[in-house]
């Protein structure tokens, strides 16, 4: 089963009894200019003294060459010419999801994300893989 563990530095407060922004899209790009959009299908997220911890399970990855044309599909196995592509990525934009309706445990100024480490496990040719990747600072983008 692929998997991903991804932990960064913010601002968003603890848990407590409200809801912690939840991360929907993970985004990579290659030192080339390919970009890899991570999807997942099940999550578990939390922040405690200013980390926020995620571990995702059954992930799914769009990846586009530098003008934006589909490599491989959301239903596409890694291959190792994509797998060697992934291992080179780098973390560049977090998408990050909540509703503006007081529910949930927001930071008082804009979200931000550093220290970003980003490891994956998945099978190329039937054998596991570990990649692991990161970045001092990604970019945030909020879809509320």
């Amino acid at each position: 089963m692929s998997r991903l563990y991804l932990t960064f530095n913010t601002n968003i407060p603890d848990n407590n009894e409200l809801a912690t922004v939840m991360i929907d899209d993970i985004v990579l790009e290659t030192p080339t200019g390919e970009t890899f959009t991570i999807i997942y299908e099940e999550g578990d997220y939390g922040v405690k003294d200013g980390l926020y911890d995620a571990r995702y399970k059954n992930l799914r990855y769009e990846m586009t060459d530098g003008e934006g044309n589909p490599i491989i599909t959301p239903y596409d196995n890694l291959t190792p010419e994509t797998a060697k592509l992934l291992a080179e990525a780098k973390p560049v934009e977090l998408a990050v999801w909540y509703q503006e309706d007081g529910s949930f445990n927001l930071p008082n100024s804009p979200i931000e994300c550093t220290d970003v480490s980003v490891a994956i496990f998945d099978r190329v040719d039937g054998e596991e893989k570990e990649f692991r990747l990161s970045s001092d600072t990604v970019a945030v983008v909020t879809e509320n």
